[in-house]
C-alpha cells in the first residue's frame, strides 16, 4: 500500500498486517515466523519505511484484531477482483473437496464502490486478458502434468464456483478418463504448461468462453 494513501487505509493496513504477523507467531516451533516476501508481507528493509507509515504503526501499536476469542488471521493482497472469497472454498484439497470450517472473520463479499467499481480498479493487476486456445492446445497444456492429464481433452466443467464466482474445483473429461482437481491446481498446471509468452492465470476468477 502506498504510503501516500488516505490515513485512514494506511491504518487499516497497519493493523490487519500486524494481526497477520501475530497470529503466524510459532514460539519454539522455527527459527522464524514469516517470510519477507509474497508468501508473507513483502518487506524492503528500513531503508523504504516512510515518516506516514511510521505514524500510523505507532498510532497503533498493540491494536490487533481479534475473532473467535483468537488473533484474527487477517489475510490480505493487492487485487482481488472485486470480491473475496469464503476460506473453504479457497484453502482445499488438491481435488477440490472442502477440508476446512468456515471462519467467521473469513468470508466472501463484495469489494465494490457505490458505483458498481473494484476498490482495485487501479492496481496493475485488475485489468484481465483474453487468450484464444485450440482443444489441442489445452490438451497439451494439461496433459504435461500427471494431476490433470486425461488424454485428448472433450470438456472441462467449471459449474463448481464459491461465492465469488472463483473456481473450487475443476473436472476435466478426455479420451484417459475424468480427473477432478482443485482450482488452484487447474491454474498452477495450466500456468507451467501455457505457451511461452502467453499470460499467466492469476486467479481462479475466470471463465471460458468457446468461440463461434
Amino acid at each position: 500500500m502506498p504510503s501516500t494513501w488516505p490515513v485512514a487505509a494506511l491504518t487499516a493496513q497497519a493493523i490487519a498486517a500486524r494481526s497477520y504477523a501475530a497470529y503466524q507467531l510459532r514460539p519454539g516451533v522455527s527459527t522464524f515466523d514469516v517470510y519477507d516476501d509474497t508468501r508473507s508481507q513483502v518487506y524492503l528493509g528500513v531503508r523504504t519505511e516512510t515518516p506516514a507509515i511510521d505514524a500510523v504503526v505507532a498510532a497503533t501499536a498493540g491494536q490487533v484484531l481479534f475473532s473467535g476469542g483468537r488473533i484474527a488471521n487477517a489475510l490480505f493482497h493487492s487485487a482481488d477482483g472485486g470480491a473475496t472469497e469464503n476460506n473453504e472454498n479457497v484453502y482445499t484439497s488438491p481435488t477440490g473437496a472442502k477440508v476446512g470450517t468456515p471462519v467467521a472473520a473469513l468470508r466472501g463479499s463484495p469489494d465494490r464502490d457505490p458505483n458498481g467499481v473494484p476498490y482495485d480498479a487501479t492496481s496493475p493487476y485488475a485489468t484481465w486478458q483474453t487468450q484464444t486456445y485450440t482443444p489441442a492446445q489445452l490438451s497439451a497444456i494439461f496433459a504435461a502434468d500427471a494431476r490433470t492429464n486425461v488424454g485428448s481433452l472433450s470438456a472441462l466443467d467449471l459449474h463448481d464456483r464459491g461465492v465469488s464466482g472463483r473456481l473450487v474445483s475443476v473436472t476435466l473429461v478426455g479420451s484417459a478418463g475424468t480427473k477432478t482437481v482443485s482450482g488452484t491446481v487447474f491454474i498452477a498446471a495450466f500456468n507451467a504448461g501455457r505457451p511461452a509468452g502467453d499470460p499467466m492465470a492469476r486467479s481462479t476468477l475466470l471463465d471460458l468462453v468457446p468461440i463461434p
